[in-house]
């Protein structure tokens, strides 16, 4: 045996050992000998395996640190393993592999052109996998990427077929270290399914199947994922049935998904999804170390979060805000004013860069999801201009009247998306309908914000 196979064979063994125990040391080793292997291999099929092993091993390392660098990493390797084989019997892995790559790059930049690429790779693999375990991953895969493109777009084909390949994977699966990841994917797709339709029975599915999976995965990095995903569950349970049992439960299991995540790229929402449980209980029973806690988790979330969770995190942040500064007075009142103002904008300002001109369907579900954040900001900016009246503080100078007026004028905009915007259980072709509506306003929006800058010009000048 050569010595390229010797060091993937430990480098594999040590992969596994950290997928049970998670044990850093032994990820990042992996990860150094299978460099050390690749570079010793002769060019072919082995090559190309080995780069499909070490694209694995920077899959649990982004995991794990939320390094945007292990993903561009991966995305290299794994195009250049399809260019070195590309009709081999390893295709499907190699494209599973690709696609799960360029939806961590979509969750952490936003471009949904790496979602579409994604999806397509996926529907490849699916097409050309037949056999265990390529053709359960490849399902998981797709199931997963067409879940992130309903929370898009909220094209309700998109969620149909979600559940369905994930109830695939899970009977191709009866045992296995995957088959703790699928069920914990199908409960979380029912989960969605629950939301936007509210059958009982989903839901009921959804925390067995999770529950399911939480107890054949004593430990490893999969666990807080499972966790988190049960929380959620047990929160749409209280949303349900209002018990402080279900509430506790809730908590229980958010904190221990936090505790798991120390860093990488989902701490940040699942801090906001501790934050927003802690707020339940809180206006529940009155706790003030609840509501302490929840602003910490929520301003770290703010701090971390990438671009497609800002805008949530930033509205669950400015409503906490806002909700302080009511019971507040003077300074204090105002410093949470300020606060809000700042955590809203900046959701609002990574919201817009999400939109993209071509993509209006898109866009509409974004304005429609997002119209409470506009409110607030604008509840704000006209608070913030209150209370520097009523303190003497100071005048409600140009920028700030400015600042409200575009906030005003941007919400009146968004709002109307809004109110025509199709809601989750719509199909895709009524949202397409606004297409003429979205790209009007945001010519609207365009020429607002050009009198706006034409206006402080003008001061200067006149300065």
């Amino acid at each position: 045996m050569d010595q390229s196979t010797l060091l993937n064979n430990l480098a594999m063994a040590l992969r596994d050992r950290y997928s049970l125990a998670g044990d850093r040391a032994d990820l990042d080793r992996a990860i150094s000998l299978l460099e050390k292997a690749l570079k010793l291999a002769p060019p072919g099929h082995r090559q190309g395996l080995l780069l499909n092993n070490l694209a694995t091993a920077l899959t649990d390392r982004y995991a794990r640190d939320g390094e945007p660098a292990d993903v561009d990493y991966r995305v290299r390797l794994l195009e250049a393993a399809l260019e070195i084989s590309p009709e081999a019997l390893d295709r499907p892995r190699t494209l599973t592999h690709l696609a799960a790559a360029l939806f961590d790059r979509y969750r952490m930049h936003g471009n949904i052109d790496d979602l579409e690429h994604c999806i397509s790779l996926s529907e490849e693999a699916v097409r050309l996998a037949v056999a265990e375990p390529e053709r359960a991953s490849s399902l998981s895969n797709l199931a997963v990427a067409l879940g992130e493109r309903y929370s898009l777009r909220s094209d309700a084909r998109d969620l149909d077929r979600q559940v369905p390949l994930l109830e695939e994977a899970a009977a191709l699966t009866p045992s296995g270290p995957n088959r703790a990841r699928i069920l914990a994917a199908l409960g979380e797709a029912l989960g969605s399914r629950y939301a936007s339709r509210r059958d009982p029975g989903d839901l009921q599915r959804s925390v067995q199947l999770l529950e399911e999976a939480l107890r054949i995965t004593a430990a490893g990095p999969d666990r807080a994922k499972i966790v988190a995903n049960l929380s959620t569950a047990f929160g749409q349970r209280f949303q349900t049935r209002g018990d402080p049992v279900v509430l506790d439960k809730q908590v229980e299991l958010a904190e221990e998904a936090v505790l798991l995540t120390p860093s990488g790229p989902d701490r940040a929402q699942r801090c906001q999804s501790l934050a927003e449980a802690l707020g339940h209980r809180y206006a529940l029973r009155g706790d003030p170390a609840d509501l302490d806690r929840q602003s910490e988790l929520l301003t770290e979330a703010a701090r971390t979060s990438g671009p497609l969770s800002m805008p949530s995190i930033a509205t669950s942040l400015g409503r906490l805000q806002l909700d302080l500064a009511r019971r507040a007075e003077g300074g204090e009142r105002r410093a949470h004013l300020v606060s809000a103002v700042e955590a809203l904008d900046a959701g609002r300002l990574t919201l817009e860069r999400q939109m993209v001109p071509e993509r209006t369907d898109a866009d509409t579900t974004l304005l429609a999801r997002y119209g409470a954040l506009c409110d607030r900001l604008v509840d704000a900016h006209l608070q913030l201009a209150e209370a520097a009246n009523a303190t003497g503080e100071m005048d409600v100078d140009a920028v700030q009247r400015r600042a409200a007026f575009l906030a005003v004028e941007r919400a009146v905009l968004w709002r109307r998306a809004d109110s025509l915007a199709a809601r989750p259980h719509q199909p895709d072709p009524s949202v397409a309908k606004l297409a003429p509506e979205v790209g009007r306003l945001r010519r609207e929006l365009a020429r607002i914000e050009q009198r706006i800058r034409a206006e402080d010009q003008d001061g200067q000048d006149a300065i």
